[in-house]
Parts: C-alpha cells; sequence; structure tokens
C-alpha cells in the first residue's frame, strides 16, 4: 500500500494523474454514485466502497483459499450498486480502494508498473521502516539476478531489506 500511494503521489507530482480525478477516468466500469470517488478517497479509506474481500467472502470463498487478481477485484468492486456512505464523509478501512488504485497506476507508469525510484526514496523508506517498525520487503522478481549490474537491484541503493522476493 505504501508503494501504491508512492507511485499515485510521484505520477500527481509528474502531472499524469490529480488526487481529485474521479476514479472513473480510469476506471470507467466503476457504477456512477451520483458522487464522484477521488484518488484521493482511494488513499485515504474514505471512498465509501465495501472491501472487495470481504464481499467475495459472504458469497463463500474465503480469501486465503484463493488466488485473486486485481481485475477480479475489480469486478467485484464494480458491481456494488450502491456505497457505505458518500464519498469523503466517513472513514472505512478496506482493501478496495488501494487495489483499484494499483490498476490506477499500473498503465500510467508503463512496463506493468515497474517504476524506479530515487536512492534517496529508498534510503527515507529504510528509515521510516526502521522508525516504526516496519519489515522492509525487496521484491527482486522483476529484477532477477544480476540484470541491474549488481546480484540484487537493492545494493544499488546502499540499503539492506528485511525480507527480499525472488524468482
Amino acid at each position: 500500500k505504501q508503494f501504491t500511494a508512492t507511485s499515485i503521489l510521484l505520477l500527481a507530482q509528474e502531472g499524469k494523474l490529480a488526487l481529485t480525478d474521479d476514479i472513473r477516468k480510469y476506471l470507467p466500469e466503476m457504477p456512477d454514485y451520483g458522487t464522484p470517488i477521488t484518488i484521493n478517497h482511494l488513499l485515504s479509506h474514505t471512498n465509501g466502497l465495501r472491501d472487495w474481500g470481504e464481499v467475495r467472502l459472504l458469497a463463500g470463498w474465503p480469501r486465503t483459499d484463493i488466488v485473486y487478481t486485481n481485475q477480479e477485484a475489480l469486478q467485484i468492486a464494480a458491481r456494488q450498486k450502491a456505497l457505505n456512505y458518500k464519498p469523503g464523509e466517513a472513514y472505512s478501512y478496506n482493501n478496495t480502494g488501494f487495489t483499484l488504485a494499483a490498476i490506477i497506476v499500473e498503465p500510467i507508469q508503463g512496463e506493468g508498473g515497474f517504476y524506479v525510484v530515487p536512492k534517496e526514496f529508498m534510503i527515507a523508506l529504510r528509515k521510516i521502516c526502521d522508525q516504526h517498525g516496519i519489515v522492509l520487503i525487496a521484491d527482486e522478481i522483476q529484477t532477477g539476478f544480476a540484470r541491474t549490474g549488481r546480484m540484487f537491484a537493492m545494493e544499488h541503493y546502499g540499503v539492506v531489506p528485511d525480507i527480499m522476493t525472488l524468482a
């Protein structure tokens, strides 16, 4: 979620989207609820949408037994006929907002969402993780072994992750 939020903020800074954009600009399959849901509503858990995983659970499909794609989560979200509350009027933590935000980010960023962050970003992220007891996970799946000139891409940042994913 922190990487999705950071990606959204970087895209906003680059002028490629605005936090005030109606999500239907990027996700036309989402219904018109009478009040626009903005990207900011997705990131701040004030969107009014139900959690897609909880909706799926009610249908008898436990989250822990099946792997879901972002497109399946989008289909579940798009079938919601009404919101729990008007966007911006309340807070309720759920995964739908960040799943939709990730779907918005991917085509704008290009290359499947791969985004090379500045060294300063990774150093600051490591510091935040250390200060708050957060595990820093480095996803090395796309970069692969030694494809960046070093054994692992994280070595370019001088940052040691707590966990590293490889494939």
